[in-house]
């Protein structure tokens, strides 16, 4: 079972969220989706989340909750949630390009479920 964690940072006023340009799995290219990736064995969804976000952001000390788990057949992906206007100053680190985005106006290109999952993030 493949294990994995999406982050989504939105500004502290919840207009903003951050999203990344994906270049991989090859089911996601040319697609956005929240900061994240696999979780390696021994890691907390939590730990995996925090280290995730440091390595293609180069952000540290974000204050995750984790809002919701997707158990679609064969994997596991836990959803989390900060709020930090550090979203403004994210660069990428990858090569995969890292940007700041509308909540109320999503790009065309995000993937199909973030109509859904980012204003259930924001839903208190």
């Amino acid at each position: 079972m493949g294990k994995f964690v999406v982050g989504f940072a939105f500004s502290v006023d919840r207009q903003t969220v951050l999203l990344i340009h994906k270049e991989r799995p090859a089911w996601q290219q040319g697609r956005m989706n929240g900061v994240g990736g696999k979780i390696e064995d021994g890691e907390s969804p939590l730990s995996a989340m925090v280290r995730e976000f440091r390595e293609e952001t180069g952000l540290e000390e974000f204050e995750w909750d984790n809002f919701c788990i997707l158990q679609p057949p064969g994997n596991c992906v836990h959803f989390f949630r900060a709020f930090d206007d550090r979203v403004w100053d994210t660069v990428s680190t990858t090569d995969e390009q890292i940007a700041p985005c509308a909540v109320q106006l999503l790009p065309p290109e995000v993937l199909f479920n973030m109509n859904w999952l980012i204003p259930m993030a924001l839903d208190s």
